[in-house]
């Protein structure tokens, strides 16, 4: 079993970076991601709990279903469907507050099927996919700065 985990911090409200990683079409994008689709509406939200999502990202294609979905605090989800042969025991991303504004942590835990190379190929898969998510929450970080610095404050 291999678990890959990132410990990000953020200047804004768990809500603001809750509500960036929870859209799918601004969260997936750049960092290799090739598409993300939503295949089937979570209940009450559409990238909500129940939500099915597409992810291709650097040729590999990851089939996710929200499992939990906590405004403000938690998104956990199970990839249920990739070309690799996985067993994703889960993944969960949370977000609480701190002085700074926001800590997330994300992980995610999964081993590869594959005979003798299997534990290798998990461990470059882990690094293939912290390196991807670091660079996700980048972008994230960047565009809600850039929101901050778009808010016009009251005369």
């Amino acid at each position: 079993m291999t678990r890959a985990f990132i410990f990000a911090e953020f200047d804004d409200p768990p809500a603001d970076v809750f509500r960036g990683v929870a859209d799918q079409q601004r969260f997936f994008r750049g960092a290799g991601i090739k598409h993300c689709h939503i295949i089937r509406d979570g209940r009450g939200e559409r990238d909500g709990l129940g939500a099915i999502r597409d992810v291709n990202a650097s040729g590999m294609r990851f089939v996710e279903e929200i499992t939990a979905f906590v405004p403000g605090a938690q998104i956990d989800y199970l990839v249920i469907e990739s070309d690799l042969p996985m067993v994703h025991q889960g993944g969960s991303i949370r977000f609480r507050p701190s002085a700074r504004g926001t800590s997330l942590t994300w992980e995610s835990t999964f081993t590869l099927k594959i005979p003798v190379v299997g534990e290798f190929l998990a461990r470059m898969l882990r690094i293939g996919l912290q390196r991807h998510v670091s660079r996700m929450l980048e972008q994230l970080r960047e565009d809600l700065r850039d929101a901050r610095s778009q808010v016009v404050p009251a005369p």
